[in-house]
């Protein structure tokens, strides 16, 4: 259910979805065939208490799995450079109106003191969020979003005065410049009474950072929708992309530096225009299955996706069968139309 404080100085105004200029080069499609020799496998290892749950890495002396945090980021140009992506452990891409996409930025291992800019909640990103048991930070939403954010199955805070403030010395207006705080997200939790240990299912993660064995991945570019693309350069002496959006490198506004993302995710799903009688909104179907791709480490492959119950975990597989294994570090999933294209080159 959600809990709205009245303010008038940190409320933001409605979404503003001015065109975003298209792009006509089309991604080269990716090679379908999968290596068929690799390095062995080293053994996974499941989410021990000492490893952080949705990070898969060691755990910080005196480290606890608190219950996570998921802050809707703005993803306009004028919204550009976001804070706080960089300690997130997974983000979501998601389209919404206009030709643009949203991001979801979850945080549990961290907590950092500005994240933002902070948006409006979709109906698709509800749809991600109970699987990770996150508490939902967010200023106002779609007519739909709000009715449902409206029942006792969400637990989120929208448009908080004591947590989400109007920042005025980033260069930006609103509604672009709204951040929160997730130390102050935390408090406000415990104040309410809401549950602060996660309860949900977890994914499997690899020790140290395993190649999945598939084509060639050191340049990536997806089609997050029709007028707007995201891609990735791999760092082979990090093992991480580094990850640029419309053609400009995305940087962390709260040091400068570029994000570093391990694990690549792309879900493809039926994507049409028109929700709940509002012809603007987007139906994105979460709960399903379909393909989709997996990138680390330098290297794609072929994946499946399944979700069964709004509660449930998002399960990825390989061609194979298994479940997907994923290596330790940054999470990006990126859900995008069917009719979107994803290049991967040397």
């Amino acid at each position: 259910m959600s809990t709205t404080v009245a303010t008038t100085s940190t409320q933001v105004t409605s979404l503003v979805t001015p065109t975003v200029e298209a792009t006509t080069q089309a991604p080269t499609p990716i090679p379908t065939t999968v290596a068929t020799t690799a390095a062995p496998t080293p053994a996974p290892v499941g989410l021990e208490p000492e490893r952080t749950n949705l990070r898969g890495e060691l755990a910080a002396e005196g480290q606890t799995l608190a219950r996570p945090v998921a802050v809707m980021i703005d993803n306009h140009p004028d919204a550009r450079p976001q804070a706080g992506l960089r300690d997130a452990d997974i983000v979501f891409e998601i389209p919404v109106e206009g030709g643009l996409t949203r991001y979801m930025a979850i945080f549990q291992s961290s907590t950092p003191t500005v994240v933002g800019p902070v948006r409006s909640a979709r109906d698709a990103y509800l749809d991600r969020i109970l699987e990770f048991d996150s508490v939902y930070v967010h200023i106002g939403g779609s007519p739909t979003a709000d009715e449902r954010l409206a029942t006792d199955k969400y637990e989120d805070i929208n448009g908080s005065g004591r947590v989400i403030w109007r920042k005025n010395d980033t260069g930006k207006v609103a509604p672009h410049n709204a951040y929160t705080n997730i130390s102050l997200v935390r408090k406000y939790m415990a104040n309410i009474g809401w549950h602060e240990e996660p309860v949900y299912e977890k994914y499997t993660f690899y020790q140290e950072g395993h190649q999945p064995g598939g084509a060639p991945a050191n340049q990536v570019e997806i089609e997050a929708t029709s007028e707007t693309r995201t891609a990735y350069k791999y760092l082979a002496d990090k093992g991480v992309y580094t990850r640029s959006k419309d053609g400009k490198e995305d940087l962390d506004e709260n040091d400068s530096k570029p994000l570093e993302v391990t694990n690549i995710l792309v879900q493809k799903t039926d994507i049409t225009a028109g929700y709940g009688g509002y012809p603007t909104l987007r139906q994105i179907p979460m709960i399903g299955k379909g393909d989709g791709y997996y990138i680390s480490m330098g290297e794609i492959i072929p994946i499946t996706w399944m979700k069964d119950r709004l509660e449930g975990l998002t399960r990825y597989y390989k061609v194979d069968g298994s479940e997907l294994i994923l290596n330790p570090g940054q999470t990006w999933i990126q859900v995008i139309d069917l009719a979107m294209a994803v290049s991967a080159t040397d």
